[in-house]
């Protein structure tokens, strides 16, 4: 049921990404030019507000954009909340994504949306998640998310710019199995190739060194690695 449900919500998203995603692209062929990274990584935060917050100005994109990257830098910093400092401007940046979630799970309480916090707040209700937890958990989604967007696509972007034929292989697989249109879910399960890149890309490269911090506090062997 829970693998359903997945595939149902994603089903139910594609259409908002792939709409999101084109606008880049087309403002590329526009432009003649792209900034990859800036570039991606603002198209994940509008990603990131509409599936998340349900509101898809410009402005909104913007503020979770720089929110987020305020988050970023106390990874990077001494975690003294000083006012001024990147940590005391990361601790005010995610006071203002709570905010932003309290806006966001109210205006979905009252009105009719499909998106991921319409789901999980069904799901809460449902289950008797309590608002706080729900809370938390919406303030790590929506900072993991723009991340784990733009970081992944920036770097098979300069993959494939370094090896052309990989490019030329999965533009191939594109143009046959959905060329124009509306992508659909039974198209994005025949898209096999890329589906490898996609996951090779991430095998090989680290979307993510941090580790919060923990650590091990005893010796462990997991798959017969100690």
């Amino acid at each position: 049921l829970h693998g359903i449900r997945t595939r149902e919500a994603i089903t139910a998203y594609v259409p908002r990404m792939q709409r999101i995603m084109e606008a880049t692209v087309d403002h590329w062929l526009a432009d003649g030019t792209a900034l990859a990274r800036p570039d991606l990584e603002m198209m994940s935060a509008r990603l990131a507000t509409a599936m998340y917050t349900g509101l898809e100005t410009e402005e909104h994109a913007q503020e979770i954009h720089d929110l987020n990257a305020a988050m970023r830098k106390a990874f990077s910093t001494v975690p003294v909340a000083i006012p001024g400092t990147p940590y005391g401007k990361a601790t005010k940046a995610r006071d203002r994504m709570i905010a932003i979630i309290d806006e966001a799970i109210a205006r979905h309480r009252t009105g009719e949306y499909d998106d991921i916090i319409s789901r999980m707040l069904a799901a809460a209700d449902e289950h008797g998640v309590p608002a706080e937890k729900l809370r938390g958990d919406l303030l790590h989604l929506i900072f993991a998310s723009q991340g784990g967007y733009f970081v992944p696509l920036t770097l098979i972007t300069m993959a494939l710019g370094e090896h052309p034929e990989l490019m030329e292989r999965a533009r191939r697989e594109v143009l046959e199995v959905s060329p124009e249109g509306p992508v659909t879910m039974e198209q994005l399960d025949r898209l096999v190739f890329l589906g490898q890149l996609s996951k090779e890309l991430r095998r090989f490269f680290a979307m993510n060194s941090a580790n919060f911090f923990g650590r091990a506090t005893q010796d462990l062997e997991v798959e017969g690695y100690r």
